[in-house]
C-alpha cells in the first residue's frame, strides 16, 4: 500500500488519482491509434474516448455513492467531494457507454469497429486503475488464510474493520490479472475472424463473469439480496444485455 506516490516540495501526489489518469492516457493513446488503423478518422475517436472517459468518472462516482446512501448525511455534498473518495469500476462502465454511444451515434462512426479497437486499452486502462486501488488501500478482500493474502498497514481501512495483522485478499490484485489476461488473449488472437465488435463484446462477457465471482472475495460492506450483492446484480444484468446483443 502506498497511498502517496511522491511528493513535489510541499504537496503530495496521491497514487488513485495518478494511476487513473495514467490509465486514461494509455486508454486514449492505445484506442486512437488502434482505431486508425480500422480506418476511423482518429480526431473523432479521441472526442469519444474523452467524452466517454468523464461520463465515465460521473457514473462510477455516483454508483459509488448511490451505493452507501445510508452513510451519506449529505449525499450531493459527499458526491461531489474529493473525500471520502471512492469509484464504482461497474457505475463508470455504463456511463461511459451510453456517453460513447451518443457520441458514436453523432459523429456517424461504426460502432462494431470502434468498439473492437478499444478493447485491448479498455482492459489496460482497468488493470492500470485497479493496482492504483491496491496502492490506495480501497477495494480490499475478505480475511483469507492463502499464502498470498496481503497485511496492511496500520491505520489502513482494512486493518481498522479486520484487524491489524489480518491478511486478506488482494482482490484488486486478482481483478487486474483477469484484465491483464484478457488483454493478452486479445492480443494473441487479434488476427482471428469475429463479426463487428465481437471483440468487445468477448471482453465484457470474460469481465462481467470474473467480476461477478470476484465479489465474493471482496471485503468492502455492500447491500446484498438473495444473498447476491449489489455489484453481482449489474453484472447480470449486462452480461444478459451483452449475450442479447451478440
Amino acid at each position: 500500500m502506498r497511498p502517496v506516490l511522491f511528493q513535489v516540495g510541499g504537496w503530495e501526489i496521491p497514487s488513485y488519482p495518478v494511476m487513473l489518469g495514467a490509465g486514461a492516457l494509455l486508454l486514449i493513446v492505445l484506442g486512437v491509434y488502434s482505431a486508425g488503423r480500422s480506418g476511423l478518422r482518429r480526431h473523432c475517436v479521441a472526442l469519444v474516448l474523452v467524452l466517454g472517459y468523464l461520463a465515465g468518472l460521473v457514473g462510477a462516482r455516483s454508483l459509488y455513492v448511490l451505493e452507501r446512501l445510508p452513510e451519506a448525511s449529505d449525499a450531493l455534498g459527499w458526491l461531489t467531494s474529493p473525500a471520502p473518495g471512492g469509484f464504482s469500476l461497474l457505475g463508470g462502465f455504463l456511463f461511459a457507454m451510453g456517453a460513447s454511444v451518443f457520441s458514436i451515434r453523432r459523429m456517424r462512426l461504426h460502432a462494431g469497429t470502434l468498439l473492437d479497437s478499444m478493447a485491448v486499452p479498455l482492459c489496460l486502462f482497468g488493470a492500470v486503475g485497479r493496482l492504483g486501488c491496491f496502492l490506495a488501500g480501497c477495494c480490499y478482500g475478505r480475511p483469507t488464510s492463502l499464502p498470498w493474502g496481503v497485511v496492511f498497514p496500520p491505520g489502513s481501512d482494512p486493518a481498522l474493520r479486520f484487524g491489524l495483522g489480518m491478511s486478506v485478499h488482494p482482490t484488486q490484485l486478482y481483478e487486474a490479472a483477469l484484465l491483464l489476461g484478457t488483454a493478452l488473449i486479445l492480443a494473441v488472437s487479434a488476427k482471428a475472424v469475429t463479426p463487428a465488435g465481437g471483440q468487445f463484446l468477448r471482453v465484457a462477457v470474460v469481465y462481467l463473469s470474473g467480476r461477478f465471482f470476484l465479489e465474493w472475495t471482496r471485503g468492502a460492506a455492500a447491500h446484498s439480496w438473495l444473498r447476491l450483492r449489489d455489484s453481482q446484480w449489474i453484472c447480470l444484468a449486462l452480461f444478459l444485455l451483452v449475450l442479447a446483443t451478440w
